[in-house]
């Protein structure tokens, strides 16, 4: 280093330091209600960068619904979904994000129920906004079109959102998009889209004029739509891009149960990649229907029986390769896991640009490549049994409950299994944490075993328990696990029907 530069870069550091620290410092945090009564005057308070908090509750009312967002701050409530609600009572919107200023805006963790608006009845996008909206759930909300979120010339990021339930009395149940040539659309990670309708079309998400949106690791199931696409319905060069996604149990009076395309030619047309469209019911007609329009299926389940597709002109096609025509095997109704003897593992290709993990936040590829559809199966960890000793020495295993004393459990070595691999922060025994464990041969065959106390006070145990089970993982992460009996004294004198607690 030249001379003068130690004291340079020092120097340097204590000027740009401060300057750094006052940047960083300026994001504000305002919370409801505590500081602020209303979202909405927390938001108008709010400057770009600044965070609102919403305390757990249920909010109502002028100042808590008909919230209009149009710069760049995060609104988050503090303990989630479950604990805070925007009930609109069937009279507004929750959210309006609108214009450019939105990029960076973030909205996450609410329940919201009761909208009801023109489009969008829980939150609505407009005038090219790009919020993300994460950990939402939006149920029971209505509109015209978009029954729980509608985008116009938009393009948001809604990530790990349920969106159930809600209806719409002309198009998209759950979701409206309706695009431009010159904009970009949604984006769709992780999603459950579920058991939404729709008075005509669209029971589950409704597309047209070029909208384009990406859906990765979503579940479209379970929606219906009086009319057409009671999973999809796309409108006018629509080209959505429907990665790793589950469409099934999705219902329509007429064609298009799965997807209904009118007038979606290449190139903007669906692509279905590494996708289940399967078990998807018309009153009448096929569960994938295209009229003047091409849709690219590869690598994906789908049923191609007669009937099934129908295509209104010779314009329409599929492509075939990687693909497969039978049953997804899910492991039951409504449960949308695949079973170990489904098809779909590891029928999936890695030429795209792949989700890190899947619906669930499992890694995407566990097998030889990746599965189809919303959920990567994960095989279950097989549980080493190993043998344990309650009160070692001790023939009957008899345990006072109102004891304040400590119980001995020994994991014994045996030669399939090295008591000594155990990691005993892992440990667990009926509930309990051990206090303290040591290494010693307890039947004296020169190979170390494991000894584990517990408190007596800390056991799930009660005056039935006839058994006791001690588990845990190894060092290298092998789940292991050990039973054995249990006699539960009871005091002297007390009735055959006594139990603890009782005078």
């Amino acid at each position: 280093m030249k001379r003068g530069g130690l004291w340079k870069s020092i120097f340097c550091f204590f000027v740009i330091a401060p300057v750094m620290w006052g940047t960083m410092v300026l994001a504000a945090e305002l919370r409801v209600p505590s500081q602020f009564l209303y979202i909405q005057d927390a938001i108008n308070a709010a400057a770009s960068g600044d965070v609102v908090f919403v305390a757990d509750g249920v909010y109502t009312g002028e100042g808590n619904v008909n919230l209009l967002i149009v710069r760049a701050i995060t609104i988050k409530s503090e303990n989630g979904a479950e604990k805070t609600t925007i009930d609109c009572e069937g009279n507004n919107r929750a959210f309006t994000f609108r214009g450019t200023g939105t990029s960076g805006t973030v909205l996450s963790g609410f329940t919201i129920i009761g909208g009801n608006a023109a489009s969008g009845g829980a939150i609505l996008c407009e005038n090219n906004a790009s919020p993300t909206i994460s950990e939402c759930i939006l149920s029971g909300n209505k509109a015209t079109n978009g029954g729980a979120i509608a985008c116009f010339q938009s393009s948001p990021i809604i990530s790990h959102c349920v969106i159930e339930k809600n209806t719409a009395s002309n198009g998209g149940g759950g979701l409206l998009v309706n695009g431009s040539e010159s904009n970009p659309s949604p984006t769709l990670v992780g999603c459950t889209i579920a058991n939404n309708s729709a008075a005509r079309r669209g029971g589950g998400v409704y597309l047209l004029n070029y909208a384009s949106p990406s859906f990765y690791n979503c579940l479209i199931v379970g929606n219906s739509a009086a009319l057409n696409g009671g999973g999809f319905y796309c409108l006018n060069q629509c080209a959505p891009d429907i990665i790793h996604c589950t469409v099934t149990g999705n219902t329509s009076g007429n064609p298009g149960s799965g997807i209904f395309c009118s007038n979606c030619l290449d190139p903007y047309n669906p692509v279905f990649t590494n996708s289940i469209i399967w078990g998807n019911v018309a009153t009448s007609g096929a569960e994938i229907y295209l009229s003047n329009s091409l849709i690219d299926i590869t690598f994906s389940l789908f049923n191609p029986g007669v009937g099934n597709i129908q295509a209104a002109d010779t314009k329409s096609s599929l492509w075939e390769q990687g693909n497969i025509y039978e049953d997804p095997a899910f492991v039951g109704e409504g449960d949308y896991h695949l079973s170990p003897d489904s098809p779909c593992i590891d029928s999936g290709t890695e030429q795209i640009e792949l989700p890190e993990s899947d619906i669930e936040g499992d890694p995407r590829v566990l097998g030889e490549g990746p599965d189809m559809g919303a959920d990567e199966f994960v095989p279950e960890a097989e549980v080493i049994q190993v043998e344990i000793d309650i009160k070692p020495g001790c023939a009957e295993n008899k345990i006072n409950l109102k004891s304040f004393g400590v119980l001995a459990v020994a994991v014994k070595t045996t030669p399939d299994f090295d008591a000594k691999s155990v990691d005993p922060s892992t440990v667990v025994f009926a509930e309990a944490r051990p206090v303290w464990w040591v290494r010693y041969d307890m039947d004296r065959d020169r190979d170390k075993d494991m000894l584990f106390f517990f408190w007596i006070q800390s056991l799930n145990l009660d005056e039935n328990s006839t058994e006791a089970t001690l588990s845990g993982l190894t060092g290298d992460g092998q789940a292991f696990e050990g039973t054995d009996t249990v006699t539960i004294i009871k005091p002297k004198g007390k009735a055959k029907g006594w139990h603890f607690g009782r005078r």
